[in-house]
């Protein structure tokens, strides 16, 4: 092998750390270079390979600082952008600890599926934390459609896995370069990405032909929650232009940013009157946010085109660290209109799977999504809905004030988007391919990131079977 065990001298497992680290930043800085995400595998599989434990110890700090720069670009808050750095600590600190153990009994194929393994199993675990799956590596991938298919079965954890694990493949090239100790792990790798590949092109070319037309809406020109009726009836007939604009072009289903508008009980029905009465006029089907400042509640209203309220859902999922809003607890509804099935959610609640598949579970075939972003996440949270309209088969109208509204189709194709950090008046129209209601992974859940944690416990409780003469 060219780097043996242990690395020697230092250096190169500092040098390798570093470049990894920097493939790190490249990846999630807002440059998005996301085929950094295929080197970063290859210096963590050589040091997990190679390094001693101190080296291991040694190469995660260097590898987690020189990647902090992209990291700490994420980060609304210095102490979410210190957590940022700490959970990718741990994982390079497990996965080289874990390694270390590992190739003492199993060969380097095997001991490169470490890191994949230990990556999703934290993905999937922080998905269980206030942050959600905002850290998953699969949202970086950007346009990459015909692989971001495979999240339809597996969700985002089978794309982490498969890029992870193929990146992991390649460093066994570094490692030892003769061709019979990489040609058969490479070749499968390959064999894998090109099987996804296709697999992601059948995907998008079998969507469903039934389309609607539908409309984001945005002013965030206004800065906060409304404080009074006056304030809200301003945002009102800032708004009831861009609503008629959207209905002359088509729009059978307008949505509004979250929090747009604001009630409480001492006003009466002086904030939701006006614009059922819009609803009435245009005969379009609304969906607006709402903040109830008397009981704190996060809501977006669907109201009708004859200005009945159709439904009322309460955001589940807060912002960590900012929201001082009451959490839902009742499942998000789907309302049937004119035959589409047609789902709520509201801005936090797509960094979480829950919500989401339980609208896929239910059948809807286009979801509204009012959200309310700001500039240092616009551009990450923007590639989230994009991922779960894939695992859940439907089409998403995504409406934001202070982040970027888009139109996803239900294989999570950007029909049209725009920017209302750039321009605040904007009407968002397009005609999107609905999705048919349900997915192997809105079905089935998070069943492969279950048996990816199984075998991470399999590959380093078990020892593999050895021959008499104790060779593996």
């Amino acid at each position: 092998m060219i780097l043996s065990y242990p690395l020697r001298p230092w250096p190169t497992t500092l040098i390798l750390a570093a470049l990894g680290g920097a493939a790190m930043s490249l990846a999630h800085s807002p440059l998005a270079f996301w085929p950094a995400l295929w080197l970063m595998p290859v210096a963590i599989t050589v040091i997990g390979l190679g390094a001693s434990r101190w080296q291991a110890v040694i190469g995660a700090v260097v590898f987690a600082a020189a990647g902090s720069a992209g990291l700490l670009s994420l980060a609304w808050d210095p102490v979410v952008g210190v957590a940022l750095v700490a959970y990718r600590l741990l994982v390079l600190l497990v996965t080289f600890q874990l390694a270390h153990r590992v190739r003492r009994a199993w060969p380097p194929m095997v001991t490169a599926m470490v890191y994949p393994c230990v990556l999703v199993a934290s993905e999937f675990g922080m998905s269980f934390s206030p942050l959600g799956t905002a850290l998953t590596d699969a949202y970086l991938l950007g346009d990459a459609l015909p692989l971001l298919q495979l999240a339809a079965v597996t969700g985002v954890y089978g794309v982490t896995f498969v890029v992870a694990w193929s990146g992991s493949m390649l460093g066994l090239v570094l490692w030892d370069p003769t061709p019979g100790a990489w040609r058969r792990p490479v070749v499968l790798a390959v064999a894998v990405l090109v099987a996804v590949l296709v697999g992601g092109l059948v995907n998008l070319r079998s969507m469903s032909g039934d389309t609607l037309t539908v409309a984001a809406v945005h002013a965030p020109s206004f800065r906060g929650k409304p404080q009074s009726v006056a304030q809200n009836l301003e945002r009102l007939d800032t708004y009831a232009p861009l609503v008629r604009e959207a209905v002359s072009r088509g729009a059978r289903l307008v949505v509004w940013p979250e929090m747009i508008l604001s009630t409480e009980a001492a006003w009466g029905d002086s904030v939701h009157a006006p614009l059922a009465a819009l609803a009435r006029e245009t005969e379009v089907c609304q969906v607006v946010g709402f903040y109830h400042r008397d009981t704190k509640r996060n809501t977006a209203r669907m109201i009708g085109p004859d200005g009945t309220l159709y439904t009322e859902y309460q955001k589940t999922h807060l912002v960590t660290a900012m929201e001082t809003s009451h959490p839902g607890t009742e499942p998000a509804p789907v309302v049937d209109l004119d035959g589409v099935p047609v789902g709520v959610m509201i801005c936090n609640d797509d960094v979480f799977t829950d919500v989401a598949r339980q609208l896929g579970r239910d059948g809807a075939r286009l979801v509204a999504d009012p959200t309310w972003d700001w500039r240092d996440v616009a551009v990450k949270h923007a590639q989230i809905p994009r991922l779960r309209a894939i695992e859940n088969g439907y089409a998403v109208v995504r409406a934001t004030q202070g982040g970027y509204s888009q139109l996803i189709d239900a294989r999570g194709g950007l029909v049209n988007w725009h920017s209302s950090l750039d321009e605040p008046h904007q009407v968002l129209v397009g005609e999107l391919r609905l999705g048919g209601g349900s997915t192997v992974y809105s079905v089935l859940g998070d069943v492969f990131a279950w048996l990816v944690v199984a075998g991470l416990v399999v590959l380093v409780v078990r020892r593999p079977f050895e021959s008499r003469n104790g060779t593996i």
